[in-house]
């Protein structure tokens, strides 16, 4: 495995504790920096753009029913 992936993994499996242990204005900012948006769709599709998104591997949910 090329070292860049390893490293892109390593960060991947970091982000999520480091953004929780951000306030909120600072997680909004790092997603302004990486250009980071995300649309939810009123049928229930997700759009996301930015920097990074053609290359996440996003999962599939499904929509919770009320």
């Amino acid at each position: 495995m090329p070292r860049f992936c390893k490293l892109r993994q390593s960060l991947v499996a970091m982000a999520p504790d480091t953004l929780d242990a951000l306030a909120p204005e600072e997680r909004l900012n790092t997603y302004k920096m990486l250009g980071l948006q995300v649309v939810m769709r009123p049928e229930g599709g997700i759009e996301a753009s930015g920097t990074f998104v053609n290359d996440l591997t996003v999962c599939k949910s499904t929509p919770a029913r009320a």
